[in-house]
């Protein structure tokens, strides 16, 4: 493994077991096997090293949205939006802590913020090209036109985030599984906006960590 990998997956870890305030380069260093030094030799500062946790540790749901575009018309849309919903929350359960741990410090946080809009990302680029994708099922009739798309999203999302958020908070497993309220979670949207999109299907077909 590179060093750069190795710096990375280690500050992970710290901030995922001490919080953002706690992880000092000296932990980072130390749980990296290296040099404090070594982490500026590959990060500018700590903002770098947390985007770059962000950005390369964990799973990107924005090429799952990005897939999703392609889905309009194909699959089911309960298949299409399990999909989305498993890998959201695998996202989240891996970058819950990091996200939540950076609001601890105010100007880190907004320099963030300032990063994450030069670089056109956000939670307000996933839900958007959520939107888009069931927009494009609304034309063709497989999710019901007078359905608010924003209402199924911030169901989809909420519904998602809340889960991993009490699961981590609390420090429990997830309950139902995850497969088991992925499953459950879109059947009861779909209903909510039914259309041709509501046909049934055998089992989940993607999977989500547990």
């Amino acid at each position: 493994m590179d060093k750069r990998r190795q710096i990375l997956e280690a500050a992970e870890r710290v901030f995922r077991s001490k919080g953002l305030a706690k992880a000092t380069t000296r932990e980072i260093a130390r749980d990296a096997g290296c040099a404090d030094g070594t982490l500026y030799v590959h990060f500018n500062d700590r903002l770098a090293l947390f985007s770059a946790v962000l950005d390369e540790c964990v799973p990107d749901i924005k090429e799952t949205l990005q897939l999703l575009q392609e889905l309009v018309g194909k699959n089911t849309v309960r298949t299409n939006l399990e999909m989305v919903a498993a890998r959201y929350l695998t996202f989240l359960q891996r970058a819950l802590g990091a996200v939540f741990s950076i609001f601890a410090e105010p100007e880190l946080l907004e320099a963030h913020r300032k990063k994450m809009r030069a670089q056109g990302k956000g939670p307000h680029v996933t839900e958007g090209m959520l939107l888009n994708y069931i927009h494009g099922e609304q034309k063709i009739g497989r999710i019901d036109p007078d359905a608010s798309p924003e209402a199924i999203s911030s169901m989809l999302l909420g519904g998602c985030f809340y889960r991993v958020f009490v699961s981590q908070y609390m420090g429990d497993a997830m309950h139902p599984a995850p497969q088991v309220f992925v499953h459950k979670l879109v059947e009861q949207i779909l209903r909510s906006a039914p259309a041709s999109g509501l046909e049934s299907v055998p089992e989940p077909e993607f999977s989500c960590a547990d």
